[in-house]
């Protein structure tokens, strides 16, 4: 029985990663119809972007500082009147705080970047072909990985993790450090999510814009930067659940997302591509079955099953769970 709930919450934060990712691939589809193919691809350069900040700087370059020694912001321990704040430092060295520090700038990369690629890239081609939006999606997964295997290279790469110590004894249940971070993560932000597009107006703006454009700009709401803000969180969002899949891997690769991204798109169609809350439901679904069939069946039945589940219920249920059919008048 312990074994079950081992596996039980193994699955939960594994599926919580799945459904960061799929939320992100639900918001865009949600505000510009388009179903975004290099999402994955989009949070393993981000998440290399994190991997290169976290590694020691050195300003020994600069003439006029004269700084002669490297800047490690993964173990910098800061000091009040001389006194160091302890930080939950880790046996390599690194500190929590520098860790949190590396993931707000990561993140606050990735919006940026998300939102320039949609001013620069998508909207372009939106209201034209819908093929031609998915061309030039599967245009930027291809670009971003082959940057990625040119700029970082093949070999998998050690990511820092913030919590390293031994499994927490839940009882019923044990559970790795990292995972319970990550399943805590996952969970805050999905709550967060909820929150911002139910109960604020700026949340309120962009369900307005990706529902109904034309109406939203009767209204004054500029559908423009609502649409380029979706793409920048869906962007921050994929960053997080990389950073957060990378220290469970063998080590941060261009191929890191891939694997992810195939659950993750499972998880949004199994929920609803239109549904956040299928998104969420998919994702842990997705993720405690997959972690009961390898417990129970074996790990090669792993995708035959879970994908099969997922047919079974798209047979039923097009839309899937929580998605809503679309009417069109004719």
């Amino acid at each position: 029985m312990e074994t079950f709930f081992d596996q039980l919450a193994i699955g939960a934060s594994t599926g919580a990663l799945y459904a960061l990712l799929a939320l992100a691939l639900v918001f865009i589809f949600r505000a510009t119809d388009i179903v975004n193919f290099a999402q994955g691809e989009m949070a393993m350069f981000n998440t290399y972007i994190g991997w290169s900040i976290s590694r020691p700087l050195s300003f020994s370059w600069i003439p006029f500082l004269g700084i002669e020694r490297h800047i490690n912001i993964l173990t910098w321990r800061p000091e009040v009147f001389g006194v160091p704040l302890f930080l939950g430092s880790e046996s390599d060295g690194s500190t929590r705080l520098g860790y949190l520090l590396i993931v707000i700038g990561t993140v606050a990369i990735a919006f940026v970047m998300g939102g320039l690629i949609e001013r620069l890239i998508i909207r372009p081609s939106e209201g034209k072909n819908l093929l031609n939006a998915v061309i030039v999606t599967l245009g930027i997964f291809a670009i971003v990985n082959s940057i990625a295997n040119w700029r970082y290279g093949p070999v998998p790469q050690t990511y820092p993790a913030p919590f390293k110590g031994n499994a927490v004894d839940f009882g019923l249940f044990k559970l790795g450090q990292h995972s319970l971070f990550a399943l805590i993560v996952g969970l805050g932000l999905m709550f967060a999510i909820y929150v911002f597009f139910q109960r604020t107006r700026l949340g309120l703006a962009v369900r307005a814009a990706a529902l109904n454009p034309q109406a939203s700009e009767l209204m004054g709401i500029n559908t423009g930067r609502m649409l380029t803000l979706g793409w920048s969180l869906a962007a921050a969002i994929g960053c997080l659940a990389g950073m957060l899949v990378a220290p469970s891997v063998a080590g941060i690769s261009p191929n890191l997302m891939l694997g992810v991204l195939l659950y993750a798109f499972a998880a949004a169609v199994l929920g609803g591509l239109d549904s956040a809350l299928g998104a969420v439901v998919g994702g842990l679904a997705v993720g405690i079955g997959q972690s009961m069939v390898v417990q129970y069946i074996g790990s090669e039945w792993s995708d035959i099953v879970a994908f099969g589940l997922i047919i079974g219920i798209l047979m039923v249920k097009p839309t899937g769970i929580f998605g809503s059919p679309v009417v069109k008048k004719v």
